[in-house]
C-alpha cells in the first residue's frame, strides 16, 4: 500500500486540492443564487404594491403608471430572472463537476485496495463507522457513484446505503436518490477525508 501511495501521490493531492476549489466556487455560486432570488423577491414585492391607494383621480393613475414603468425599467427584472437561470445551469453542472471529482478520489483509492491485496476480502477493515468498515464504504462508494446514471445497483451497494441511511441520514437514502453521485457525500460527511492527509491516514490501514 505505501508503494502504491506514493506513486499515486500527485494524483490524488491534485483531486483533493480541486475538490476544495470546486466546492468554494459551488458555495459562491449558491450564494449569489440566493441573493439575486431574494432581490428578485423584493423587487416583484415592491412593483406589485407600489403607490397602493384605493382612489385615484386622473393625475394620480398618470403618475402611478408612469413611475411603474420606470421602476420595471430600472430594475430590469427580466434580466435578474435570466441571471437566476443561468446560475442555476451553473450550479447543476458544478456539482456534476463535484461528483466526478468526488469519483475519482473513490476509484483511486478502490484501485490501492484491488493493487495491495487482490481480492478485497484480503485487505483489513480499517476504521469502523457504527456498522460499516472503511473498507466496504470504499468500495461500495465507489461502485454507486460509478453506476449512479443507471441508478440500479448490487446488493452489496443498497445494503451498505441503507445503513449509511439508517446511521447517516436521508442524504444517503438509495430510494429518494437513486441516481445521485452520493461520492462527495460520503468522502465529507461520513470519511471526512478533508484533505489528502486524512486520506493516506486512513489509506495505510488498509495496508
Amino acid at each position: 500500500m505505501t508503494n502504491y501511495l506514493n506513486d499515486t501521490e500527485y494524483a490524488s493531492k491534485t483531486l483533493f486540492d480541486a475538490l476544495k476549489s470546486e466546492l468554494h466556487r459551488l458555495e459562491n455560486l449558491k450564494a449569489e443564487l440566493l441573493a439575486k432570488k431574494d432581490r428578485l423577491k423584493h423587487l416583484q414585492f415592491d412593483f406589485t404594491t407600489y403607490d397602493q391607494m384605493e382612489d385615484y383621480n386622473e393625475l394620480q393613475l398618470q403618475h402611478k403608471f408612469v413611475t411603474m414603468a420606470k421602476f420595471a425599467q430600472d430594475a430590469n427584472i427580466p434580466k435578474l430572472e435570466q441571471d437566476i437561470a443561468d446560475l442555476e445551469i451553473s450550479i447543476t453542472n458544478k456539482e456534476l463537476s463535484y461528483q466526478a471529482i468526488g469519483m475519482s478520489i473513490l476509484q483511486i483509492a478502490k484501485q490501492g485496495i484491488s493493487k495491495t491485496h487482490g481480492n478485497p476480502a484480503n485487505c483489513p477493515d480499517g476504521r469502523i463507522f457504527t456498522t460499516q468498515s472503511l473498507k466496504n464504504i470504499i468500495l461500495q462508494a465507489r461502485n454507486q457513484s460509478i453506476h449512479h446514471e443507471e441508478g440500479n445497483y448490487r446488493n452489496n451497494v443498497t445494503t451498505c446505503f441503507a445503513d449509511l441511511n439508517n446511521d447517516y441520514g436521508s442524504d444517503f437514502d438509495l430510494n429518494a436518490n437513486p441516481t445521485n453521485n452520493l461520492s462527495t457525500k460520503v468522502i465529507n460527511q461520513i470519511l471526512n477525508w478533508h484533505s489528502y492527509e486524512n486520506y493516506y491516514d486512513d489509506m495505510m490501514l488498509l495496508k
